[in-house]
């Protein structure tokens, strides 16, 4: 696997390439880990409050990539970052839509080479309510977190969701948490 810096460099020039801006990427190594460990963190925290209220269906799978699965069994990742156990991957020409909403990136991530975390991001605030809606309609109706209008939870038997925007970044993101295996992840810690 490339060196962080390496994955830096290549990002950065990808992010140049594809946006004709200068700057850095949005997910460089040390944002993606960030990112899966605090959205592993806070649906964590939520799922062992709401252990009773679970969703009345939850995703198999996410994007085709089923819980647990090996890293093997997924197609065209390309890895991001690694952080011991943790390695953080995207997909190579991924079809970034869920349903009729844009997405901005894709991350898989994997715990002992199992997947346990998917996060889709988006940018625009408009498209909170239609992932809600979406959301709502596979999954039934979320549970508002924080007296938030921009923070939404789903939480099955197995798998938690957390629907989220920040206006101040303008950022918003869809993660999904496979339990069994942040469990373990987080009795290991």
């Amino acid at each position: 696997m490339p060196s962080p810096s390496i994955l830096y460099r290549e990002g950065t020039a990808r992010f140049r390439a594809e946006t004709g801006k200068e700057g850095v990427t949005l997910l460089n190594k040390k944002s993606v880990l960030a990112t899966c460990g605090f959205a592993a963190l806070g649906l964590a925290l939520v799922a062992v409050y709401m252990l009773t209220l679970a969703a009345p269906s939850e995703p198999v799978d996410f994007r085709g990539v089923r819980w647990g699965s090996g890293i093997g069994d997924a197609s065209g990742l390309t890895p991001l970052a690694e952080d011991g156990n943790l390695k953080s991957y995207e997909k190579k020409n991924e079809v970034l839509k869920l349903e009729d909403v844009n997405l901005d990136k894709v991350i898989y991530a994997f715990y002992k080479d199992r997947f346990y975390q998917g996060i889709a991001y988006f940018r625009s605030e408009a498209d909170l309510p239609k992932l809600k809606q979406i959301l709502t309609r596979l999954y039934g109706d979320p549970v508002q977190l924080e007296q938030s209008t921009n923070k939404f939870f789903w939480n099955g038997e197995n798998v938690s969701l957390l629907l989220s925007y920040d206006a101040q970044s303008g950022t918003g993101r869809v993660a999904y948490l496979y339990k069994p295996i942040q469990l373990e992840l987080e009795i290991k810690k």
